[in-house]
């Protein structure tokens, strides 16, 4: 009797585990690949204070895959707080992605500085988005104690 007792709670145990690492992966999931559109009051920031380049802008038919680095002109990274942000002309809230840090050692040494915690990667499902509609690409810069929003020259069209 206690062995059907036992091998009931173990089974009910395991299934329970893996209906809450089926939840757990879900949520990592999409917490990955879910923009917030927010509304913004800072400024866009024009003065070439933060130097950046796009990498690369990868189309898919379900993803939307941007990266490349940022980094204020005279100063180190130390902190990595990035976003991606898109938005359309004429609308004054953006999507923000979330971005993940990409250790660049060919920045390093960049002008004199230390720009190698300054990659970034994001991810965002083209469903999220408008079709038929051009996404301009906009950098959320927030290391060390900054909050610019600095325009590239890239966009995406979502189709």
């Amino acid at each position: 009797m206690n062995d059907k007792v036992s091998v009931k709670i173990t089974v009910w145990f395991m299934i329970c585990i893996f209906f809450l690492g089926i939840i757990f992966t879900f949520v990592i999931y999409s917490n990955e690949v879910y923009a917030n559109k927010i509304h913004l009051e800072n400024e866009i920031d024009m003065t070439g204070q933060v130097k950046y380049c796009i990498d690369s802008i990868e189309i898919t038919d379900e993803y939307i895959t941007i990266s490349g680095w940022a980094g204020k002109a005279g100063q180190n990274i130390e902190l990595f707080d990035t976003n991606i942000l898109l938005r359309l002309d004429g609308d004054q809230d953006f999507y923000c992605l979330r971005t993940e840090l990409m250790l660049r050692e060919d920045l390093k040494e960049y002008e004199g500085y230390s720009f190698e915690k300054g990659g970034f990667v994001s991810l965002i499902e083209k469903k999220q988005l408008e079709k038929n509609k051009t996404y301009h690409i906009y950098i959320w810069y927030k290391n060390d104690n900054l909050d610019l929003i600095v325009p590239t020259e890239h966009s995406v069209e979502v189709e």
